[in-house]
């Protein structure tokens, strides 16, 4: 399996297990991820029981950057992006191994200033759209893509926000933001019901006693209340309230 992952993540076998600029994603359904890496211009697709990699396919010869994956579990179409200034969009199906649309966005992603301008994915599977959070000298900002890999929207746009994530339960994009702790302000959780901006709610998150770090990553479950972490603490938070319900 090493073997396999290398090839994978590396594009070559002939090195020790390296996970640098690895992207996976899971397919709960049909128990698969969905791998790939910084020097390789493929995805794999893994069958997490066995361990073994089923098959590959290439979303084209350039690729050869880390990417970003985000997986529709109801149309079963994986999203790539490449993460590098020249960026670009890929709707494809792992199933058949095809790609169904492929653009270059480098022009609406714009310069970073950094080679990773593409901070984090998710996909909204009811209206299959892909929202993208690019950080780059003007701020940050979330663009909306719809199936024909069409730009047609960007929301919160200045708002600090550090990590997506897709609530299906609730139907709503999840955005947590990450100000520096030195301006004195506190986390966020920004709710947006079908990914409308106009909808939104917030909620500001109380740090656990000690805590230095603002949250780097967050999951949720079907109840609303979040489950973060930051350096040496993992705590659930009510999503209501923002308050710690454990630590």
């Amino acid at each position: 399996w090493d073997f396999e992952l290398n090839e994978l993540v590396l594009g070559s076998s002939a090195n020790d297990n390296v996970l640098k600029g690895m992207s996976v994603v899971t397919d709960d359904a049909m128990n698969l991820a969905y791998v790939t890496g910084i020097m390789t211009d493929v995805v794999g697709v893994v069958d997490l029981a066995t361990r073994a990699l089923l098959r590959t396919y290439a979303l084209s010869n350039t690729t050869q950057s880390t990417k970003k994956l985000a997986f529709d579990d109801l149309s079963r179409q994986l999203w790539c992006v490449s993460n590098k200034t020249d960026c670009t969009l890929w709707l494809t199906d792992p199933d058949s191994g095809t790609v169904l649309g492929e653009r270059d966005i480098s022009s609406e992603i714009g310069s970073s200033g950094g080679s990773y301008p593409i901070q984090s994915v998710v996909v909204d599977p009811l209206r299959q759209r892909f929202y993208a959070l690019s950080n780059n000298f003007a701020g940050s900002r979330v663009l909306v893509y719809d199936s024909t890999l069409t730009l047609i929207d960007q929301i919160l746009d200045g708002i600090t926000v550090w990590t997506l994530r897709w609530d299906e339960s609730n139907d709503a994009l999840l955005a947590l933001t990450a100000p520096k702790l030195s301006s004195g302000v506190l986390p966020q959780m920004h709710r947006l019901p079908a990914g409308d901006e106009s909808s939104m709610t917030s909620v500001t998150l109380t740090l656990p006693a000690g805590a230095i770090l603002n949250p780097s990553l967050f999951t949720h479950n079907a109840s609303g209340d979040l489950f973060l972490a930051s350096g040496k603490f993992v705590w659930k938070a009510s999503g209501v309230t923002g308050n710690p319900i454990w630590v």
